[in-house]
């Protein structure tokens, strides 16, 4: 998906840039183990995100966190002790010291001896080798580090950590503090711009396209009815947003010079029954870093009735950091985002989200105060869908019919060497498997072949029909003679084969639905219209057969053969054909809709 530019002259271009807002949002790594220990994107979070439903343990925790001594001076050097009570073993660590009141997510400090045989110290914002974790999956009954304090009394300090048991069992939020003697005056931590506050009101997007700009969805929502919706405007030196989702502990946004995950700077909320935050921070790749928050301000978040909205200030210019892991002291990979230039259960940790995020169509211009709209399905997704539902919702229905019920329509005319209901069949037919094998090599063009296993079910049936319609294409041409002796094992076959595919696609059409990254309003929509389909076809298909079998007889008025064309369009058949297409082509948009519009 490409995105146009904005041709306001006061507005700078970027080059394709996505803006979108996610009911769940930021895509994690893979659900993996970190046998040499957790991605440096953890330094706040201390999260093991082993994939569902693997989540910390709760009760009294056999692990603790031992200091000696407990006060420090600057400089000192301190005893960190991980272990349990009763000798338990456990192989991955993470363990870091904040503030315990101000400024509390930079780590403060530094962890000057690890053992090596299974520990090692990464860097963290705030400062250098101020986190140590795990080298690698050996099971141990303790942990002992040398943490150096900081050279300046920084008031009370609060270690934190995590202690995996096992892949599956770990403890959360193990915290042990450490007093200050005061032996020397306290340096005042500067604050968090904000603390969350619980007191935001509802999201007015009444001023949408008036005095604020808007980014709604799904693209038919105008206020309450919208799943996720962002408002931005311009408030001096800074740019205000406020963010919305429905059914979702978390809601965000990405500022992206793309259409993909990767590079991109992002805003995130969360609410739950235990605790809310807004989070800075950005997607080096497919999973996010989160960032000290320092640079937003005036922060909101509440959580009601299923809803999650929140509210900050961001500055015009805000930068995105990176720690260098490699570097011999704290050194940060900068990158500034400039918004007038560049336009376009119980933590507040963001989880891995399936559900794709809705992407605008169009760069956004966050000075102005426009209505933006944009897809789930990225263009190559959607045009892969429409094709497959114009293929087997419209034409196969209609080929199907022609070759089973419709031979002696409009009697026995011929045009262009054969009868007319041979015509359309073959023409809807060829026409149907055109569609299909376009759809097939456009898709996988897309994704480069298959994707995660879960999603191969969709895949394999697709390619299942695909194979059997142009073999139902290339057996057709290469048909035998009506006399022959094989021409009757030859329709029964014929017929079979495209009663199976037909049966298989709409198979693929809900599997399709049920892809995990599709989210629960599409799904819902999509299955209910393809189930209408499912239920409307068969009907049809009674209808036809008691035509046929039962109701069927000849026109007193005329032989087939005497009847004018005026008088073939009118008979029974003839109606009973055009409501059949107007029903499939009512079926086929209905069915469209649930593509194009989430």
């Amino acid at each position: 998906m490409k995105f146009r530019a904005s041709t306001a002259a006061t507005f700078a271009a970027m080059r394709n840039i996505a803006f979108y807002c996610l009911i769940v949002i930021f895509l994690q790594r893979q659900a993996e183990a970190y046998p040499d220990g957790p991605p440096t994107d953890t330094c706040l979070t201390m999260f093991p995100k082993h994939g569902h439903p693997y989540e910390q343990q709760t009760g009294t925790s056999p692990f603790y966190v031992q200091l000696s001594p407990t006060t420090y001076s600057p400089g000192i050097n301190i005893t960190v002790t991980l272990t349990s009570t009763d000798q338990r073993l456990f192989r991955g660590l993470q363990v870091k010291a904040t503030r315990s009141t101000g400024n509390t997510e930079s780590l403060v400090g530094r962890f000057v001896h690890a053992p090596a045989n299974k520990t090692k110290i990464i860097t963290c914002e705030g400062g250098y080798k101020n986190m140590a974790t795990h080298a690698n999956a050996d099971d141990v009954h303790s942990v002992v580090l040398i943490w150096r304090a900081p050279d300046e009394n920084v008031g009370d300090i609060v270690f934190t950590a995590t202690i995996l048991e096992t892949f599956t069992v770990f403890w959360y939020g193990l915290t042990a503090t450490l007093n200050t003697d005061n032996s020397s005056p306290l340096v005042p931590a500067y604050p968090l711009l904000g603390e969350v506050l619980n007191d935001l009101e509802d999201l007015d997007l009444s001023t949408c396209g008036s005095s604020k700009g808007c980014f709604l969805w799904p693209r038919y929502c105008s206020g309450s009815d919208c799943k996720a919706a962002t408002t931005f405007w311009q408030d001096g030196d800074h740019f205000r947003f406020e963010l919305m989702a429905t059914g979702a502990t978390y809601v965000g946004i990405g500022i992206s010079d793309d259409v993909k995950m990767g590079g991109d700077e992002t805003l995130t909320c969360t609410a739950n029954d235990v605790m809310m935050s807004v989070q800075h921070g950005f997607n080096p790749d497919l999973w996010n870093h989160r960032m000290v928050r320092d640079q937003l301000s005036d922060v909101k978040v509440r959580a009601s009735d299923g809803r999650i909205m929140c509210s900050f200030r961001r500055p015009r210019v805000a930068v995105t950091r990176d720690v260098d892991q490699e570097a011999d002291h704290l050194h940060l990979h900068n990158k500034l985002v400039n918004l007038s230039k560049w336009l376009s259960t119980g933590t507040d940790v963001i989880r891995q989200h399936f559900e794709m995020p809705p992407v605008t169509d169009q760069k956004v211009s966050f000075r102005s105060n426009e209505i933006y709209r944009g897809s789930i399905l990225s263009l190559e997704a959607r045009t892969h869908a429409a094709l497959m539902v114009v293929a087997w919702v419209t034409l196969v229905g209609l080929t199907t019919a022609m070759s089973r019920y419709f031979k002696p329509w409009l009697g026995k005319r011929v045009y262009c060497g054969t009868n007319m209901w041979f015509q359309v069949h073959r023409g809807a037919a060829v026409l149907a498997g055109l569609l299909t094998v376009s759809s097939v090599i456009l898709i996988f063009v897309y994704i480069g072949g298959f994707t995660e296993l879960e999603e191969n079910e969709h895949a394999i049936v697709g390619l299942t029909v695909a194979s059997m319609v142009v073999v139902q294409i290339l057996a057709g041409m290469l048909r035998p003679d009506k006399g022959d002796d094989s021409r009757p094992i030859f329709n029964w076959v014929h017929r079979i084969l495209g009663q199976c595919a037909h049966i298989l696609s709409a198979a693929a059409m809900f599997l399709a639905f049920y892809i995990r990254y599709i989210p629960a309003v599409m799904r819902d929509f999509g299955v209910a219209v393809l189930s209408t389909w499912v239920a409307v076809q068969v009907g049809w298909t009674v209808v036809f057969e008691l035509r046929q079998r039962c109701c069927k007889k000849a026109d007193p008025a005329a032989k087939p053969e005497e009847r004018t064309l005026m008088q073939e369009l009118i008979t029974v058949d003839s109606l009973l054909l055009f409501f059949y297409v107007v029903t499939l082509l009512a079926l086929g948009a209905a069915t469209l809709t649930a593509i194009l519009i989430f």
